[in-house]
This record gives structure tokens, C-alpha cells and sequence, in this order.
């Protein structure tokens, strides 16, 4: 059996850190998952704090593992945080923040061309900080939106290109 965390991200997801990770073990052979833990991260702590469930990880170091199709400047894992009643997971966020400086026209275009729409999403939010809409990056923004089933903002997006 293995143990497997599967991250959340509620709402925009602009911190760079998972909202909730699920802790679960999954048995190879006959696909059989069980639920270990749930936990919610604690921003004034800078934690996860057990919701349900246990975590058999406490105090363990965790391995970092960089998402190979993300654009942004990975930000390094915190260090090891330890709970002597073993309440609180570690604060180790596996995602990244992107700097602004760094998002093009070309990364949002080749997010979008790898089907990687989310991604076109949060680079093109990013984008918008700091530069003026164009129509490429509109056109690429509705049809995105539409293609993961955001019709509103699909329509918005097409509104501002008028």
C-alpha cells in the first residue's frame, strides 16, 4: 500500500499553497483507496491542522516535487514543522507563486496550446497585473474559459473584445 496526498485548492488559488490536503492509501493490485486524514491549512500558523482523521507523517520530511509544466518561479518547501500531539501536518505547500516579471505572451500561448487551460488561466491573470489586454490574450482567456466550462466567464471575456 501507498500513501498518496491529494491537494486542494479552494477559490482563485493565487497564495501558492494548497487550501486542504487529502491523505489516502491506495493498494496497486485492486485499486482500493482508504481515507487517512483531511487537513486545512491555518494561514496565521502557517500550518495544516488535522480536520478528520490522523497523520502518520507528523515530523517527517517530505519530498518536493516540482510541477513539470508550470511557468512560474517555484518557491522551496518551508521547513519541517513539528506538533508534539502529532495534530498538525507539516507546512510543506508543493505549489508555486509566479512572479510577474516573468509571465509572456508566449507562456500563455504555449500553456493553452498543451491543453493545460487552468494554467492559461492563472499566467493570463497573472499577465493582467501588469500589462493591458490584447486581443490575442482575450481570444485565448473566452476560449480557454469555455473549454472548462465557465460560460459566464467565457461571455465576459468575449464582451471585453467587443
Amino acid at each position: 500500500m501507498d500513501y498518496v496526498f491529494a491537494d486542494v485548492v479552494i477559490g482563485t488559488g493565487t497564495t501558492g499553497i494548497y487550501d486542504i490536503k487529502i491523505l489516502y492509501q491506495f493498494e496497486k493490485t485492486e485499486y482500493k483507496r482508504k481515507l487517512i486524514g483531511i487537513f486545512d491549512y491555518d494561514s496565521t500558523t502557517g500550518r495544516y491542522k488535522t480536520r478528520t482523521g490522523s497523520n502518520p507523517f507528523g515530523g517527517v520530511t517530505r519530498v518536493f516535487v516540482r510541477d513539470p509544466y508550470f511557468a512560474g518561479v517555484v518557491t522551496p518547501p518551508p521547513t519541517v514543522v513539528t506538533s508534539s500531539s502529532g495534530a498538525s501536518v507539516p507546512a510543506t505547500p508543493t505549489t508555486t507563486a509566479s512572479g510577474t516579471s516573468t509571465v509572456t505572451m508566449a507562456d500563455i500561448s504555449q500553456a493553452y496550446n498543451e491543453k493545460r487551460y487552468l494554467t492559461t488561466i492563472s499566467l493570463s491573470n497573472t499577465y493582467l497585473t501588469f500589462a493591458k489586454p490584447t486581443t490575442e490574450l482575450l481570444s485565448i482567456r473566452y476560449r480557454t474559459y469555455f473549454i472548462i466550462g465557465k460560460y459566464a466567464e467565457s461571455l465576459t471575456e468575449i464582451a471585453k473584445l467587443e
